[in-house]
């Protein structure tokens, strides 16, 4: 019997290796790894669907499955998981020393559902009682001009967004003043530059994190994997034979991380890798809904708090009905 043809579009992380380099097969499919960047990834995927499968963002997939005619169907695995205390950035003039400062300032990000801040809104709202109405938004490219939308956000009128002039930058505007905070997941150039001007709200962001991590055991969830719905709905056992392929690989990287050589030319790594241990447990990035419960629960929240989802999703609702239990001897 001739094997399933899938394309399969994912970013060249450490984990996913083993699959894109063709060590790790999914049992009953012919699989077509294309290594992308994200960035390529999602517009590809969210605009025109040119993949069968791919790494997505979680909030634009939760968004996806607010929708009347959802296109995706998500897997449990979780190719990138980022804290993002670090991705907030002020500027040092705006009269911005706490979180709470930022109640009644523009704030920019390139789009409004980013995955990251998602996450950032959340723990404003939460654990410093800034929500998403009490700062205006502006959107619009970070180092580049002319940033198109992946997907367009039908928000409520209660948050604030604006589209920034075409000509400019969100961070040629931080610099000058225009806005006085920036989410972004890639440090910008305003920053990068250390003129003074632009400093990050949080500057012990690691401390920040692992406290955050021990007060609500959530690591945020970046990115997911999904597969067309209408390809799962005609073979529905092709979601179960990709995830079980996925753990494999990723199983199969963590457990030689260290062996003979270090596969990662980074002075400290291994005694960073103990020490993410020591806080998360061995298991650092766990595969499936049940170990992700409650990060999922909360995106789900921040979603439907912030006016991207139109419903409250049960972290249940997002994943192929068959990955979410294993057959076991």
């Amino acid at each position: 019997m001739a094997k399933l043809k899938i394309t399969f579009a994912c970013w060249d992380h450490p984990r996913l290796r083993p699959i894109i380099d063709g060590l790790i097969q999914a049992e009953g499919i012919d699989l077509n790894c294309l290594s992308l960047s994200p960035v390529e990834i999602f517009w590809r995927m969210l605009k025109y669907e040119d993949f069968d499968a791919s790494e997505i963002s979680l909030s634009a997939y939760i968004i996806d499955q607010c929708s009347a005619r959802p296109r995706f169907i998500a897997l449990p695995f979780f190719p990138l998981r980022v804290f993002r205390h670090s991705a907030l950035f002020i500027n040092r003039n705006a009269g911005i020393r706490t979180p709470e400062d930022l109640k009644g300032k523009k704030i920019g990000v390139p789009e409004y559902h980013l995955t990251a801040a998602l996450w950032v809104r959340g723990f404003l709202q939460h654990d410093y009682g800034v929500s998403p109405e009490d700062v205006e938004w502006y959107l619009g490219g970070l180092e580049e001009t002319g940033r198109k939308k992946r997907i367009e956000e039908e928000l409520p009128k209660r948050i604030r967004v604006h589209e920034i002039p075409p000509d400019q930058t969100l961070s040629d505007m931080l610099e000058r003043g225009l806005i006085s905070a920036l989410i972004s997941p890639h440090r910008p150039l305003c920053f990068l530059k250390n003129t003074g001007n632009v400093g990050l709200l949080f500057p012990n962001f690691k401390e920040v994190e692992m406290d955050y991590f021990r007060r609500t055991g959530i690591l945020p969830i970046m990115h997911t994997v999904v597969m067309k719905r209408e390809i799962y709905e005609r073979e529905p056992w092709v979601t179960q034979s990709l995830y079980k392929a996925l753990v494999k690989a990723s199983s199969s990287v963590e457990s030689t991380l260290f062996h003979s050589a270090l596969r990662y030319t980074l002075p400290w790594v291994q005694q960073d890798w103990e020490e993410a241990q020591k806080l998360f447990g061995t298991e650092i990035f766990p595969s499936g809904a049940a170990s992700n419960w409650k990060t999922l629960e909360a995106a789900a929240l921040y979603s439907y708090e912030q006016g991207l989802a139109t419903r409250k999703l049960r972290p249940a609702e997002l994943f192929a009905p068959n990955t979410l239990e294993q057959c076991k001897d």
